[in-house]
């Protein structure tokens, strides 16, 4: 692949991560708050996976780290000291799929998928709660907010985010199945 084609693809593929990840503003009216994390999750998870397949494991670090930031910037993630913790997830999937199954060939896609994603969902699942009572609990006012903003922070970063990598990682072995092959 030409850098010219790869830089192009790369640059496509954090162009629909945004969008995708900027469905958020449309679907609570459209689908609900818990469909919305869903169907937005698997789609940015889609793309992680897809630019692995298609671009190489530069193109899908560069979107592990973006689409988090950009997540606080459009509050969907409380505070940026959070960040870090998505960026790791998202690099563990981009990383172990990309080990597992382009570098070593040691699994198949789909069970590349299963363990880059339980892998994910782990770090998150122990690693975001972390990081908020570690350093945000009491930046939060008022009786009990703290307590919600955590609660809802674990609720997202648990089993939403085993599901999510999972359907992206899946949809993502199809359609880099069905896309061309690269030149």
């Amino acid at each position: 692949m030409s850098a010219t084609r790869k830089i192009t693809e790369s640059a496509l593929l954090i162009a629909l991560a945004i969008v995708f990840q900027s469905l958020r503003y449309i679907s609570p009216a459209i689908m609900g708050n818990l469909a919305g994390v869903f169907v937005i999750g698997s789609l940015v998870n889609l793309v992680i996976f897809v630019a692995i397949g298609r671009v190489g494991f530069g193109a899908a670090a560069l979107i592990s780290i973006i689409t988090p930031l950009v997540a606080v910037f459009e509050g969907h993630l409380p505070n940026i000291l959070l960040a870090p913790a998505v960026i790791i997830g998202n690099l563990i999937i981009a990383f172990v799929w990309w080990l597992l199954n382009l570098k070593l060939k040691l699994v198949s896609q789909t069970i590349s998928v299963i363990i880059a994603s339980v892998l994910k969902f782990l770090f998150l699942w122990w690693a975001v709660p972390w990081t908020f009572t570690m350093f945000l609990y009491g930046s939060w006012s008022g009786k009990g907010t703290a307590e919600k903003v955590l609660a809802t922070l674990t609720a997202n970063m648990s089993w939403p985010q085993l599901v999510t990598a999972l359907i992206g990682g899946l949809l993502a072995v199809v359609v880099l199945r069905v896309l061309p092959k690269k030149q």
